[in-house]
């Protein structure tokens, strides 16, 4: 498997030689970079073996220069540029683009078909700068981490994995460039977290997969008080797997690189999006009611995602509403599922609540957010000694909007039935 990085400049064309690097089963492009940042921060994430990069961004690159230190990322990649005929720097540029600190091993034309043949050429340039030693297909791990790319979801409807989900990405978002994002035709539940007209949807993004840059996110997404940002699902879009493959691959490759963590609330298993996630290894966290009935749902979501492929190392047990009178213990769910337990989080006053009746966040203070803070602390992804202080100051904010929001709505401070503000909850 030769791991691959893309470059090219923002606005260009899309190579459908790249498109057919990326179907081969030999090859497996970590992400398309359309800045010299993003170019940057994607060889520092995946440290590819090969870089192919197109002469438009490598001027960029020579008239804007390279930040100090960033030599060794670029040197370290074998780099092919992408040239067609009649196409490229002139010849001046060219002696400036060969001053960059780049291994330049060859060329690629955007135009040729004959992708085994591109393969090979591809390899033995590889081997020859690299003596590099391929890994087999399944052997990707160096390219992403447990910790880059985890999936929240529910054995059953009503288990709180939105809830716990939106509550962990705060957590994480304290030192860490964190997207919260949901893929499907689902209903949206991370619609209600935001202002109904702010920032772009997976439906609205998808199609520019290819074209997206770490600018073109940060002013397209809605970034949550708590510092992550968000991208809800939108619309529904065709279930047929080659268009979610066309729609849900190349995005969520760019994105593992664009963000330290992408968190997917996923509203279901047993869809065709957690299948098409595999090759990418997540981290699945399946969350789970301490009773009976969510057991048995539970029991049988961890078989299906073990025979879509899912390593058992990569699936953990959520536990959400432990405590008072439930059937089945903490040890007994672990036995019941196979599934090692990676967190508790206790009952609390939103139990029977749907998502939609919430829209807040719990305080990280409370026991609901503490058990999240611990989780992100146990995966690494947050300071081990995180208080929570860091996540309230920016929850703050949306506490206050919420409270006028309510009593704007009520006339002044009248509660409505059937709501909670979890602002308030100590």
């Amino acid at each position: 498997m030769i791991t691959t990085a893309v470059a090219l400049s923002a606005g260009e064309d899309f190579p459908d030689i790249i498109s057919s690097m990326e179907a081969h089963p030999s090859m497996d492009i970590c992400g398309v970079a359309r800045s010299v940042p993003d170019l940057l921060r994607l060889l520092s994430r995946f440290k590819p073996p090969l870089l192919i990069a197109s002469p438009y961004l490598l001027e960029e690159m020579v008239h804007e220069g390279i930040p100090e230190g960033s030599s060794p990322l670029l040197s370290s990649p074998v780099t092919l540029m992408l040239l067609s005929e009649g196409e490229g720097a002139d010849g001046v540029e060219l002696v400036r683009i060969m001053h960059l600190p780049l291994r330049v091993g060859g060329a690629l034309e955007r135009e040729t078909r004959e992708i085994d043949g591109v393969y090979q050429y591809i390899k033995a340039k590889v081997d020859v700068y690299n003596n590099a030693v391929f890994s087999s297909p399944r052997q990707r791990t160096s390219r992403v981490s447990q910790t880059d790319f985890l999936i929240f979801t529910g054995c059953k409807g009503g288990v709180g994995n939105t809830f716990i989900s939106c509550s962990f990405a705060a957590a994480a978002a304290m030192d860490k460039r964190v997207l919260l994002m949901e893929m499907g035709g689902f209903r949206s539940q991370l619609s209600n977290i935001k202002p109904s007209l702010d920032g772009k949807t997976f439906a609205e993004l998808a199609p520019l997969a290819e074209d997206i840059s770490w600018d073109l996110l940060r002013i397209s997404l809605y970034k949550h008080p708590s510092g992550f940002y968000l991208l809800p699902s939108g619309r529904g879009y065709d279930k047929d797997a080659s268009n979610m493959t066309r729609s849900i691959m190349p995005l969520l490759r760019n994105l593992l690189f664009l963000f330290d963590l992408v968190v997917v609330d996923l509203q279901s298993p047993w869809g065709g999006e957690l299948s098409l996630t595999v090759p990418l290894l997540p981290q699945v966290m399946l969350v789970t009611l301490p009773d009976v009935l969510s057991a048995a749902c539970a029991r049988d979501a961890a078989e299906f995602m073990r025979r879509i492929g899912m390593e058992a190392s990569r699936m953990r047990l959520l536990v959400n509403r432990n405590g008072g009178n439930h059937t089945l213990g903490i040890e007994e769910l672990g036995r019941a599922t196979g599934l090692q337990i990676a967190a508790v989080f206790p009952d609390d006053m939103r139990s029977g609540l749907d998502f939609r009746e919430l829209g807040e966040l719990p305080r990280p203070e409370s026991e609901v957010g503490r058990a999240a803070v611990s989780l992100a602390c146990t995966l690494g992804l947050a300071p081990p000694a995180s208080s929570g202080a860091g996540i309230h100051a920016r929850l703050g904010m949306l506490g206050r909007r919420r409270k006028n929001k309510l009593g704007a709505r009520t006339g002044g401070d009248k509660e409505i039935p059937g709501r909670t503000d979890f602002f308030n909850m100590g």
